[in-house]
């Protein structure tokens, strides 16, 4: 797009500013938050994101708002869906809409500068249920006072740069059009892991970015069926994607949801996050590289099952892909047996809670539980010990004796394992069994 779409940008450079002072709280965030409020000319009830995590460009978080109402502040530009923009007085004469209001059809653009810190602002808006939600752009030429992180090498008010500030104003345009206008289909939350998985997968599987971040945002919406690893490995998914406010978003779910979930600090972070990292480390003092190798590793193990339960619930006439999941299944339980041989010996115990955490101490035994029956035998008593103590749950042993047993030709006293035909295999006492499945934590059997 032609910089000749933004002529009031070239009005406002020349010398039409809007100046305002610099907020004198010490801390960045504040100082920030103060500055861009001061900066508009209308109120916002909620602003939140962006200073702290903040890059030249669109590369970075922008700030986002709400407005309690609908805010009729005259904007300066109108962005359509198809990303063209329109100066207001065009709009006005092309729509006769002299008195038009905002909806949900249009975005609303306005651009504030301050000539003397060399800072402006990009504020989007679009009315959304009767409220107005849109986001802040900040670029500022570097300086003493700047309210992000970096700033540009060059002097954004001086109009030999126009062509370089109308880039970076096109690239908020094309990030505030696909955050804005959101499809209006509607994909249902998950309702069983199976459709958590399938949500995930559809989600890593497409390169469109509002169909990725929508289908990992319904993945996420149950909390039952999440994998918190995944909160994490798709938070770097998008930051490699520049999708830093997801980033974040994704990251505070996860520190939501587990009280002892923490990460090495990060640049790209806002200070609360890294503040509540650093607490966190102090507190739980986990070996943060054995945990999170675990907790990937279990992933892994995961993926290719559920993959391969789908093509065969949803297509199982094609062998072909049937059968190129399984081999990617089987050499993934191959490399993951290996490592997990490796770290036992290595540590010389199993891992333990306080090592890496609840969830990362379940990965040797659900890799080991996917073994053969002489590496199952082999790390048996290891693994009664690990839940002697503690560490795993009884049930998870009771799941990996009835595997051995099953596999040996003989009956399983916990009824936890089923034959090819999808029926229970044989029992070594009906009359005991949910006796001995309640003194492990299994519910009730109820086919026998």
């Amino acid at each position: 797009m032609s910089f000749k779409i933004f002529p009031r940008l070239c009005v406002y450079i020349a010398g039409i500013l809007c100046v305002t002072g610099c907020a004198s709280s010490t801390n960045r965030e504040d100082y920030a938050r103060n500055t861009i409020l001061k900066m508009i000319p209308f109120k916002i009830d909620s602003l939140y994101g962006g200073s702290a995590s903040y890059r030249f460009g669109c590369t970075g978080s922008p700030w986002q708002f709400l407005c309690s109402g609908i805010e009729n502040y005259a904007p300066d530009y109108y962005l359509n869906k198809d990303k063209s923009v329109i100066g207001m007085n065009m709009y006005h004469e092309m729509a006769n809409a002299s008195s038009q209001k905002p909806d949900s059809n249009a975005i609303w653009r306005n651009i504030f500068f301050n000539k003397r810190q060399k800072r402006m602002l990009c504020v989007d808006r679009i009315v959304d249920n009767g409220r107005t939600k849109g986001y802040i752009y900040v670029l500022e030429s570097e300086q003493k006072h700047t309210i992000g992180k970096t700033a540009c090498m060059y002097d954004i008010i001086d109009i030999r740069n126009a062509e370089l500030v109308g880039g970076w104003l096109n690239d908020a345009r094309d990030r505030s059009v696909q955050k804005l206008f959101v499809s209006k289909e509607t994909i249902p939350s998950p309702l069983s892991q199976y459709d958590y998985w399938k949500l995930i997968l559809h989600a890593d599987s497409t390169n469109d970015l509002g169909e990725m971040i929508k289908y990992y945002d319904t993945a996420f919406s149950v909390d039952k069926y999440i994998f918190p690893v995944h909160l994490s490995m798709v938070a770097e998914r998008m930051l490699m994607l520049a999708e830093n406010e997801k980033y974040e978003e994704y990251l505070r779910h996860r520190i939501k949801m587990e009280p002892d979930f923490y990460d090495v600090d990060n640049f790209y972070l806002p200070d609360d996050i890294n503040k509540t990292y650093k607490e966190r480390s102090e507190k739980y003092k986990y070996d943060l590289t054995l945990k999170t190798e675990l907790e990937r590793m279990l992933e892994s193990d995961q993926r290719y099952r559920s993959q391969w339960r789908m093509v065969y619930n949803e297509n199982p006439n094609d062998s072909l892909r049937y059968n190129k999941i399984g081999e990617a299944m089987w050499n993934t339980d191959q490399a993951n047996l290996a490592r997990v041989k490796e770290l036992l010996a290595s540590l010389g115990h199993y891992p333990s809670k306080e090592e890496v955490g609840e969830m990362a101490t379940e990965t040797p035994w659900l890799v080991i539980q996917h073994a053969d029956i002489d590496t199952q035998a082999k790390y048996l008593p290891l693994l009664k010990d690990a839940a002697t103590k503690g560490i795993i749950k009884m049930q998870l042993l009771a799941m990996l004796q009835d595997r051995i047993d099953v596999r040996n030709g003989k009956p399983q006293k916990y009824g936890t394992q089923y034959g090819p035909n999808g029926k229970l295999c044989p029992l070594l006492d009906k009359s005991k069994v949910n006796e001995w499945r309640k003194g492990v934590g299994l519910p009730e059997l109820t086919e026998k």
